[in-house]
């Protein structure tokens, strides 16, 4: 049994020779025949943070640091262990993935070694986040211009008034033009509120920016102080929110007026019936007057009166001229008086049924007259005209010389306007047809031919004859 011990033991002696140095024996390291079992060394892995590709590394200097965005365990691998877990960053040499968290403000989504920061409008609050997220509407996420490698960090701030913040907002956006709030956290431009009617907004603000200026007028969504021009026949005072119309009997020519002065009385003979007018509407009618600020163009308490005439677009009421009349109220003319009578100024008519100056009677009106014996009117007359000497009118209603009736033969018509003959021709004179003396001397009559004599009332034809003449 011995020899069969040592023959083995010499057998793995000349064995050794030819094979490496070290070797197990019934579980034992051996080299040279001699125990190794608590001296020779096994293969170390690589520490953790760092990782080996190549062969051959003898010692930890031959492993590489482990690749950003990647961790290393350190096992025994040729390659790293994996990418970074999203939410942490793994610079290079990382032995885990949840090496670094991402630190607020930032995210990442893994594989990385460099957190990214939060994009405009977005937050984060906690450390290892793998998203951002959004500022909520009605707020804003603004960004630390002096910190470039941070996002927003949970600075959340409340939308300030005149602004609105839509959600991922990072700057508050004005309210438009024409819009304002005064209130906070509006989520969008919809909630900012239409300026004030007469006020005008310039945007951006918690209240109207002003009044609407004199002479313009803003309806209610204005960015401007001069919207609107204030159009003619209005005036706008500053404030306006629409233009106030000139009231009737009145009217304005111009555009852009700022006070009710603008507005004119409506001119005389005219009248202005409607509010807003920028011109007059019309000529009083016929038959009424219309002084300055007639708001109709029959005004009742400027109807023409008995003795007066009103034609079209008369300011004033007319009196009838001398030789003319008017016994209707409401007329645009007088009537000629009528052939046989005569009308002083202001006649009313054919009888007096006026009360001077009372109701529809113009003051000092007097009746159409009818002219009497001795004279004579013809049509438009004023006054009578008197029967002239020589003759006489026995009638009233004359309207003609015509009508004028010459002196009877035998006597005579002295003076003007008489109605019956004066008396009878003086004796020792004739009178022909028209003589207007009791002695005449003219075509009328004369002294008693001679040859014959004339007692009284001796006209040509009726020369007394004396006995004895020679003829």
């Amino acid at each position: 049994m011995r020899s069969r011990v040592l023959l083995q033991i010499g057998s793995l002696c000349a064995e050794s020779r030819r094979r490496p140095s070290f070797g197990r024996l019934h579980g034992r390291l051996v080299h040279r025949g001699r125990n190794l079992s608590n001296r020779l060394k096994t293969p170390q892995p690589c520490a953790p943070g760092t990782y080996n590709r190549k062969e051959g590394g003898k010692s930890q200097d031959d492993c590489e640091e482990c690749t950003p965005g990647n961790y290393c365990l350190g096992e025994v691998k040729n390659g790293v262990s994996g990418p970074c877990s999203p939410g942490y960053i793994c610079p290079r040499g990382s032995k885990t993935q949840f090496e670094v968290p991402a630190p607020p403000g930032t995210y990442s989504l893994g594989a990385t070694d460099t957190a990214t920061p939060c994009e405009a409008g977005t937050y984060t609050v906690d450390k290892g986040s793998d998203s951002c997220t959004d500022c909520p509407a009605g707020y804003y996420c603004p960004l630390d211009p002096l910190v470039t490698d941070k996002g927003n960090a949970g600075d959340i701030k409340d939308c300030p008034e005149g602004h609105y913040c839509e959600a991922r907002t990072e700057t508050p956006k004005p309210c438009p033009a024409g819009t304002y709030s005064p209130t906070k956290n509006l989520h969008s431009a919809d909630e900012c509120l239409p300026c004030t009617p007469g006020k005008y907004c310039l945007g951006g603000e918690s209240i109207v920016s002003g009044d609407c200026n004199p002479g313009y007028y803003c309806t209610g969504d204005s960015s401007t102080p001069r919207q609107h021009e204030c159009f003619a026949g209005a005036y706008c005072l500053a404030g306006s929110s629409y233009p106030v119309l000139c009231p009737i009997g009145k009217y304005n020519p111009d555009e852009k007026s700022d006070s009710d002065a603008a507005c004119k009385a409506c001119e005389p003979g005219h009248y202005c019936g409607r509010t807003g007018l920028d011109k007059v509407e019309g000529e009083c009618d016929e038959g009424y007057y219309c002084p300055g600020g007639s708001d109709s163009p029959r005004p009742k308490s400027n109807r023409c009166k008995k003795g007066q005439m009103c034609p079209k677009g008369s300011a004033n009421a007319i009196d009838c001229t001398k030789g003319s009349y008017q016994e209707s109220v409401a007329q645009g003319g007088c009537i000629p008086c009528p052939r046989g009578f005569f009308c002083p100024d202001k006649c009313t008519g054919f009888e007096n049924t006026c009360t001077a100056g009372i109701g529809e009677c113009v003051a000092g009106v007097i009746p159409i007259q009818e002219c009497s014996t001795g004279h004579y009117c013809p049509k438009g007359t004023t006054a009578e005209v008197s029967c002239p000497a020589g003759t006489y009118n026995p009638k009233a209603g004359a309207f003609t010389e015509n009508q004028c009736i010459p002196c009877d033969p035998g006597h005579y018509c002295a003076g003007t306007g008489r109605d019956s003959v004066s008396g009878e021709c003086d004796a020792g004179f004739y009178c022909t047809r028209g003589a207007s003396v009791s002695r005449p001397s003219d075509s009328t009559g004369g002294q008693c031919l001679p040859g014959f004599y004339c007692p009284k009332a001796v006209s040509y034809t009726h020369l007394t004859l004396p006995t004895n003449r020679e003829v």
